[in-house]
């Protein structure tokens, strides 16, 4: 288990073992509701992949990975049903990336890949968890932890000369821990975020086309950080404007080979509330 996932570990716990229930009252004209409110979101935006080999891994010193990356770019739409309240979280999140235009970076340059290099990933996450805290220092700023459980599936399509295609396909099952907090100051706006740390159980299939054997299969674990940060601006009482920022590190460990992944999203969408 990693450094920073123990040491969130042990804050959470802190947190629920001498957490007092907080004021009930809501911040200045933003009241947040005492029933679950049910707002399915709906965004569009841009994201990018970045795949790195683990040259080593070494026991809370992270991962030393190739200087030289494949990256790719491309559009992402996620849809959200949230039915959180003043102290509960609880989110259902589907999302849909398509990735092309990719590169094999350097630190000294980038060299354009063919056409057919590629990415899809397709996730869902749920996501349920407490505000302990609640107009924490300042009127409006709640703190909490969630749990987050999810599914993905990803498609990595990569060509080498003279005319060899790798495909590679993989599922993961994902756990994590989250420290969330969120920010409803103003009437008109919010913000929250989140911070993750946890566990993946991967099982991957490769397909080489000069291979002797066409399909490959191996099973893995690894881990992953995530970020996320969301705004909501209110547009009427029912309709709000949403602008969010995903990033996630990982790490995968399968069969003799070890890899390093990035990614990140931006999208805006609008929410609707009743």
């Amino acid at each position: 288990m990693s450094r920073p996932l123990v040491r969130t570990a042990a804050y959470l716990i802190l947190f629920a073992t001498i957490a007092v229930p907080a004021s009930a009252q809501d911040a200045a004209g933003t009241p947040a509701p005492d029933s679950p409110r049910v707002t399915w979101r709906f965004a569009a935006g841009k994201g990018s992949l970045r795949l790195r080999d683990v040259a080593r891994s070494r026991l809370g010193h992270g991962v030393d990975a190739s200087p030289v990356s494949w990256e790719a770019h491309g559009v992402a739409f996620t849809a959200e049903r949230d039915r959180s309240d003043a102290r509960r979280l609880h989110r259902i999140q589907a999302s849909f990336e398509q990735a092309g235009h990719a590169v094999f970076r350097t630190p000294l340059t980038a060299a354009e890949r063919p056409a057919g290099d590629g990415a899809v990933r397709a996730a869902g996450i749920i996501e349920r968890g407490r505000y302990l805290f609640v107009d924490l220092a300042v009127p409006g700023l709640d703190v909490g932890f969630s749990l987050q459980a999810g599914a993905e599936w990803n498609s990595v399509t990569q060509h080498f000369d003279p005319s060899i295609e790798v495909r590679m396909r993989e599922t993961n099952l994902t756990a994590g821990v989250a420290a969330v907090a969120r920010l409803r100051r103003w009437r008109r706006l919010q913000v929250d975020a989140g911070w993750v740390n946890g566990s993946v159980l991967v099982r991957t299939t490769t397909e080489h086309s000069a291979a002797a054997e066409g399909s490959v299969g191996d099973w893995g674990v690894g881990w992953l950080t995530d970020v996320t940060v969301r705004a909501h601006a209110l547009l009427s009482d029912t309709v709000t404007l949403s602008a969010s920022y995903f990033g996630t590190g990982r790490g995968r460990f399968v069969s003799h080979g070890a890899s390093a992944s990035g990614r990140h999203r931006w999208t805006v969408g609008v929410s609707y509330g009743r």
